[in-house]
């Protein structure tokens, strides 16, 4: 199977930032880590965001749709030693209230921008790291976002609310 360059560049990329990140303990302080070392003005973060931009045009990224058009969400890689056990995902969100769910081992998560005042509560362009077993309903304002996010052992649960 031919994998698009893109998107195999956008793993390739994604596989350096996991293995910094892969001994890092899930929350607080790796959001401060990640938003000091990597901002939304970094080449890191600026290239992931085109990548993860040019799959949901290519349709490998952000192609199934969960509640609508407005809410689409795919894997781009499975958990594998590759990953670092961790899988890579995406989601699209405009105006939407997403469903509730729980990182059992957490989350490293890119929020990426597509219209000027988008944001996910507070956050309009960085990371965001939930602690293992956290909860939350992701919540979208202002236009519309990609999640470019990064779960230990591909663990998600939606918890049906």
């Amino acid at each position: 199977m031919n994998i698009p360059p893109a998107k195999q560049q956008l793993i390739d990329l994604s596989r350096r930032l996991l293995k910094e990140v892969k001994d890092h303990p899930m929350g607080e302080a790796l959001e401060i880590w990640l938003n000091a070392t990597y901002p939304a003005s970094s080449d890191l973060y600026r290239q992931l965001a085109s990548l993860v931009k040019t799959g949901m045009t290519e349709g490998w990224a952000c192609r199934d749709e969960i509640r609508g058009p407005d809410y689409r969400r795919s894997q781009i890689a499975p958990p594998s030693l590759a990953t670092f056990g961790f899988s890579i995902e995406s989601v699209y969100m405009r105006e939407i209230v997403g469903r509730e769910h729980e990182h059992p081992n957490g989350e490293v998560n890119m929020i990426v921008p597509l219209d000027a005042g988008a944001r996910v509560g507070e956050v309009h362009a960085g990371w965001t790291c939930p602690a293992p077993r956290s909860q939350h309903f992701p919540e979208v304002h202002g236009g519309a976002v990609i999640f470019l996010y990064y779960l230990p052992g591909g663990e998600i649960r939606f918890t049906g609310r």
